[in-house]
């Protein structure tokens, strides 16, 4: 089936835990009166899960006995990123480490690779994975099964047009990508807006009127699709309530 199960069985002398994706299912350490449990073994009698919940008594014979099935749960997305740093301990050596760690988060929804920071893996919040729009070749990824919201096309370029008045707190980026991501964090924030006059900086504007066609300087604007549609169909009300007042 679809079911995916990574079952480790970590051993001691004195102590056993049987893991699935780094959630502990079952632990015991024993102690002195648990008859040969102090000794060393190979042979471990314990419950285990299988991928249709149900229980029964299985003889584990190895002392690390892992069993993949399927392929990898991670899938990987080239020159693509998540926003926001995950809480606690965000930033990892190798890939392995960062994914049993975000598997353990509650605020972790990917992770993404760092070019400009050494190759770190850092954890990320998202949940939104900006793909194909990095400007650092960064690498992200999820989990395969996650719901991943995709940001590439919610956008709408408007050529020949701008909106007016700057949004608050950092309004002027380099490229289009970190515009996009910031906007998308700001409440006063109705789209961007390009200055050719201005080393084609990329500008975070309020609006929320998109002025296209007029630009005299050939800005290019971009608004949210969604939201640039229900402006659209607000004036196409508006127009329609008007026509009924004139022939009334």
């Amino acid at each position: 089936g679809d079911t995916r199960i990574i079952l480790i069985v970590e051993q001691t002398s004195d102590f056993i835990a049987i893991k699935n994706r780094g959630t502990t299912l079952y632990s015991q350490t024993f102690g002195a009166d648990d008859g040969d449990c102090g000794k060393a073994t190979t042979r471990v009698t314990t419950q285990v899960w299988t991928d249709d919940v149900e229980l029964f008594l299985a003889v584990l014979n190895v002392p690390i006995i892992e069993v993949e099935i399927q392929e990898d749960i991670w899938c990987e997305y080239q020159d693509s990123y998540l926003y926001t740093y995950s809480s606690g301990t965000s930033s990892y050596d190798d890939l392995a480490s960062a994914q049993a760690a975000c598997l353990e988060r509650d605020d972790c929804g990917g992770i993404t690779q760092e070019p400009y920071n050494d190759n770190r893996y850092t954890l990320r919040v998202g949940p939104e994975l900006y793909e194909g729009v990095s400007p650092t070749d960064e690498i992200s990824w999820v989990t395969c099964e996650a719901e991943v919201e995709i940001q590439e096309d919610i956008w709408c370029e408007y050529q020949d047009s701008y909106l007016y008045t700057y949004s608050s707190g950092t309004s002027s980026y380099d490229d289009l990508a970190s515009a996009k991501a910031a906007c998308l964090e700001r409440d006063d924030c109705g789209g961007i807006t390009q200055e050719p006059y201005n080393d084609n900086r990329y500008t975070l504007r309020v609006g929320p009127e998109l002025y296209e066609g007029v630009s005299p300087t050939d800005e290019i604007s971009w608004v949210t699709c969604e939201a640039e549609l229900l402006k659209r169909n607000d004036k196409e009300e508006l127009n329609d309530t008007e026509e009924l007042k004139d022939k009334e």
